[in-house]
């Protein structure tokens, strides 16, 4: 697989091709396929796993389960955590699963303090991503890493401004174009103090 790199000051930047069996343009892909390879890039397998956005059917969640990781899956929605908590109720794996309900913009864990948070189809339906990406930076070991996977319609041009919100808050972004997907890799979260209301509104996000 070809790759180039394009080194600056503060960021560094990969971009590869890859393309996947199965995909479907409607943005949604089987469970083996785009959620197995996101799964594939959680490199911790020590430390628990936090998904933001896991949404009520839980997939995401699931998967990382059945690969021998912990985690703690967040959704704003209350019905969301309820039908994902009735789905996963009879699964063997529900002692690596935590569900939570609160708000990826203010996340109840410790600065610092995670290794690993995945987000999967689930900052385009955010408000405030921005200041996701803010929070999520916050919480992340310095050493951690955020992986993103999400999509657009090509007029949206949401992925564009997402791109844009991910430098903000990291130093380092791997990212890899999926058709209308892309799966961003980020690490060496930036430290950011966030101001009053904790939303961003100069780049449109």
């Amino acid at each position: 697989m070809a790759a180039t790199a394009d080194v600056h000051a503060t960021d560094h930047e990969t971009r590869a091709s890859m393309t996947e069996p199965g995909w479907s343009h409607t943005g949604e892909v089987r469970l083996v396929g785009e959620r197995e390879y996101v799964a594939s890039l959680v490199k911790d397998t020590q430390a628990p796993v936090v998904e933001v956005g896991a949404g009520a059917c839980a997939c995401l969640t699931l998967i990382l389960a059945a690969h021998d990781f912990r985690i703690l899956a967040i959704d704003r929605d209350a019905a969301a955590v309820a039908d994902a908590q009735r789905i996963l109720g009879g699964v063997d794996l529900l002692k690596r699963m935590t569900l939570m309900q609160a708000d990826a913009t203010t996340l109840p864990l410790r600065s610092g303090s995670i290794r690993t948070v995945v987000a999967y189809n689930a900052l385009h339906h955010m408000e405030d991503p921005w200041g996701t990406a803010l929070e999520i930076a916050r919480v992340l070991h310095p050493r951690g890493r955020l992986i993103v996977s999400d999509w657009d319609e090509p007029a949206n041009g949401f992925l564009g401004r997402l791109t844009r919100a991910l430098r903000a808050h990291f130093r380092r972004l791997t990212i890899t174009p999926r058709e209308e997907r892309r799966v961003y890799v980020c690490e060496k979260p930036r430290r950011r103090m966030r101001r009053a209301g904790h939303g961003h509104s100069g780049d449109g996000l």
